[in-house]
């Protein structure tokens, strides 16, 4: 019986085999949406590559407004900070690290935030 499937139980009741919550169904990202998540972030990284930092932060600044749960926060503010650092804005920047480093201390960009602070 494929995931998600009814099968009739006894009374006329039902019960649900393999189904996500609804609940949980709704929180989880489908995968067009993470595509496009990614390829939102694929944009200011290569806006980053091409010396556009401007562009770049304004997408991944964009990324909170576009995906307001988007599963890719944490990579769009340390291409933010990225962006800052590269354009020589360092106030911005460190002020964006703390804050990153505050919100996101396990993450795995808290190594790369440290070093491009430090330059």
């Amino acid at each position: 019986m494929p995931s998600g499937a009814r099968r009739t139980v006894g009374s006329g009741g039902t019960q649900e085999r393999g189904a996500l919550s609804s609940r949980a169904a709704a929180t989880m990202p489908t995968a067009s949406t993470l595509a496009a998540e990614v390829a939102a972030l694929d944009s200011a990284r290569r806006a980053i590559a091409e010396g556009d930092y401007g562009r770049a932060l304004r997408a991944a600044d964009a990324y909170p407004r576009d995906f307001p749960r988007g599963q890719l926060t944490a990579d769009a503010e340390a291409l933010a900070i990225e962006a800052l650092v590269a354009a020589g804005n360092h106030v911005s920047a460190s002020t964006r690290a703390e804050r990153f480093l505050a919100k996101y201390p396990n993450d795995p960009h808290v190594a790369r935030i440290r070093v491009l602070i430090a330059q």
